[in-house]
């Protein structure tokens, strides 16, 4: 039953041709078979058929899914679990790539989201490792210091209309007193970075890391915790197939945006329950008080028993929701240092400021 677990809403964005699909097939083969025990399943065993029939047939015939149908989106209910525990429901909607391009009166996709940012927990940014390859080759000698932006109107990433976008949800949900939703700016086809970009893969990426604030520039601003994540399938080259060779099929790091996404999630709600301990211990310390005036008095002791037992009771209670709240805390504790372990060697950027 996934009735009482926490739900997480996630929107995937990116250009037409950005690689979202065949990211979600990947991420999905990856994680439906377990990574360090923790596990991805669809509610709907027919989304489980239909992922895994693609995902077989690019293992074994080098057939690639198709991408996000041309006039819509594509939606998944997963259960992300640790061993048979359930954790989270995440309501995921992978929109079309081409609704990056439109205005939003021209197609019924591109207002829904608008209104699906509102409600969006975590924004996923897909970068097409492709073109970020090209970007690199064209920042890589400028002096320090220096910055190259991109032309909003030939920009085939659609960074600014990404952020335009970002920053809609952004503002929608602080009106509401709610966070920011977290962001994950996932680099796919890293395979291809070295090649186009003239550097090795270590070097590319940290130029990549270093610059990519003067592109993004909205995932450094306060508020914002955002992972930078490069992704690959497998190693398929530049040209451009409906089918691969399949010995080549290569996952590498498919797994970890949704492991942030669950640390953030953990995180916010260690928060939380931080507030909620201090809370209980303010209150147990106030009826502690109330009690021992009472106790201090002759006449409490004649008149006001009832008062004093109830006072008791509402200590103990407060006890065992203590006891409660702290053990679900230890258990995130010891949750999140597990994930941060995973993401050990991912810039993560929290408020501006790059945290690992």
């Amino acid at each position: 039953m996934t009735a009482n677990i926490p739900k997480v809403n996630l929107t995937v964005l990116g250009a037409s041709g950005s690689g979202k699909t065949l990211f979600m097939h990947g991420m999905y083969a990856a994680m439906s078979a377990g990574v360090a025990n923790y596990f991805l399943y669809t509610k709907d065993p027919d989304d489980d058929i239909d992922l895994m029939d693609a995902w077989s047939a690019l293992c074994e015939t080098g057939e690639l899914p198709p991408a996000t149908s041309v006039d819509g989106q594509k939606r998944y209910d997963f259960v992300l679990k640790h061993g048979f525990d359930s954790l989270l429901t995440i309501d995921c909607v992978d929109f079309r790539g081409g609704v990056l391009d439109v205005k939003t009166t021209s197609a019924d996709d591109a207002k829904e989201i608008h209104e699906r940012l509102l409600v969006t927990d975590t924004v996923y940014m897909v970068l097409d490792g492709r073109h970020l390859g090209n970007w690199i080759a064209a920042i890589k000698d400028l002096p320090e210091g220096e910055s190259l932006t991109l032309n909003p109107g030939s920009d085939p990433m659609r960074i600014a209309k990404m952020s335009r976008l970002l920053d809609d949800a952004v503002t929608a949900r602080r009106a509401r007193g709610q966070l920011a939703p977290s962001v994950v700016v996932l680099i796919t086809k890293i395979d291809l970075i070295p090649a186009l970009s003239g550097l090795e893969w270590k070097k590319a990426r940290s130029i990549a890391v270093r610059q990519l604030q003067h592109i993004m520039p909205k995932i450094f601003q306060p508020g914002i915790t955002a992972l930078i994540c490069p992704v690959q399938v497998g190693r398929f080259g530049l040209e451009q197939y409906t089918k691969v060779d399949p010995s080549e099929v290569d996952p590498v790091g498919v797994h970890l945006p949704f492991i942030f996404s669950l640390l953030y999630y953990l995180t916010e709600t260690l928060q939380q329950q931080n507030a909620e301990m201090a809370a209980y211990r303010a209150s147990q310390s106030e009826s502690a008080a109330k009690l021992r005036e009472l106790e201090g008095k002759f006449t409490a002791q004649l008149f006001q028993r009832g008062d004093m037992r109830r006072m008791r009771e509402e200590i103990d209670q407060l006890d065992g929701r203590m006891s409660e709240l702290g053990g679900r805390m230890s258990t995130d504790e010891s949750t999140i240092a597990k994930l941060v372990e995973q993401l050990a060697k991912y810039p993560i950027i929290k408020d501006g400021r790059f945290q690992i």
